[in-house]
């Protein structure tokens, strides 16, 4: 999966402050928000209300279909906004709802947002 030039009329990506307003306000009625980075990363901070699945297991989930309804609005996260932007382009292209986090989780953070930690400190 990759992305050109014309691609990008498929790219739907929802700035920080959006997205921020979506959990803030628990307005995630039909979002599904899923975090592609490794279970590492992910413990270590994460967006409130996402799931973990990482881009390799989603890349395998598609190669055997749709893993959501068309009706479901999906955001994809990532570290940088990256590979989240190339399969919402993807899924957009086959009729899904889905976005990506602009400048992903480093920006949501840079952007003075907060984030939920998993690890607890060792004693």
């Amino acid at each position: 999966i990759r992305l050109n030039q014309e691609s990008f009329e498929y790219v739907k990506e929802l700035e920080t402050k959006e997205v921020n307003e979506i959990i803030e306000n628990e307005n995630t009625e039909g979002y599904i928000i899923i975090d592609l980075r490794g279970n590492m990363a992910y413990s270590t901070f994460y967006l409130k209300g996402s799931i973990n699945i990482t881009d390799y297991i989603f890349k395998n989930m598609l190669d055997n279909g749709l893993p959501f309804s068309k009706e479901n609005k999906v955001l994809l996260v990532c570290a940088n906004g990256e590979k989240s932007k190339i399969y919402a382009e993807y899924l957009n292209r086959k009729g899904m709802n889905v976005y990506s986090l602009k400048g992903g989780l480093v920006q949501y953070k840079l952007d003075g947002y907060s984030l939920f930690r998993k690890i607890k400190k060792l004693r």
